[in-house]
């Protein structure tokens, strides 16, 4: 079982920051892959006085032989001066939309991934 959420959120305002990223792998069997992915870019657009985000990933076996139990989390949290442009955001979107296939995919692989979209990601707002 692969399982795999993607989120961009934009907070303004002075809205609190305080989102949780969660990867849950949990197995239970035998010769089974169960991965967990969670990938969360926050942009924060001015000032926010509470900032503590959650991110966490737990892979875990129970009685389970020959298993392979994976769980990746990553967040990324920006402050930005204004909202990103609609340009901004639709490259974005494309850059987070290469984590829509990572089924089949070993672990190293994945972080792979991982890592490089958040580079595009970064690369698109230092830009």
């Amino acid at each position: 079982m692969y399982d795999v959420a993607v989120v961009l959120l934009t907070l303004k305002d002075g809205q609190d920051v305080g989102n949780a990223n969660t990867a849950y792998a949990l197995a239970s069997c035998t010769r089974c892959k169960t991965v967990a992915v969670a990938f969360q870019v926050l942009l924060v657009v001015g000032q926010s006085d509470y900032i503590a985000p959650v991110n966490a990933a737990v892979a875990g076996n129970k009685a389970c032989l020959q298993c392979y139990t994976t769980a990746l989390a990553q967040q990324l949290i920006v402050t930005l001066r204004e909202t990103p442009s609609p340009e901004l955001q639709a490259q974005l979107q494309a850059a987070m939309a290469k984590l829509g296939n990572l089924k089949g995919l070993d672990p190293a692989l994945i972080y792979r991934e991982l890592a490089s979209v958040q580079n595009d990601v970064l690369t698109a707002l230092t830009n």
